[in-house]
């Protein structure tokens, strides 16, 4: 069995500090990487995901995430 997205506790308290701690880049990674993890059993969360962490990149200012982004959601 995939394990999903709520079978990893971990990310949801990564999210949870860095939304807590006004860390948008840090945002967008653990967002990418629920993403990642969604791409196989449910597409439409991976995609929803990569597009918030696109977004948070951009609102860090981080033009490498941006890209690094785009790039997941050709994957999802």
């Amino acid at each position: 069995r995939q394990m999903c997205i709520r079978d990893r506790p971990w990310l949801q308290e990564a999210l949870a500090l860095a939304r807590a701690h006004g860390a948008p880049a840090l945002e967008a990674s653990v967002l990418s990487m629920q993403g990642a993890l969604a791409r196989g059993h449910d597409p439409d969360a991976a995609v929803t995901l990569q597009r918030r962490a696109i977004a948070a990149w951009r609102e860090a200012g981080d033009g490498h995430g941006v890209n690094t982004g785009r790039y997941n959601l050709v994957l999802a």
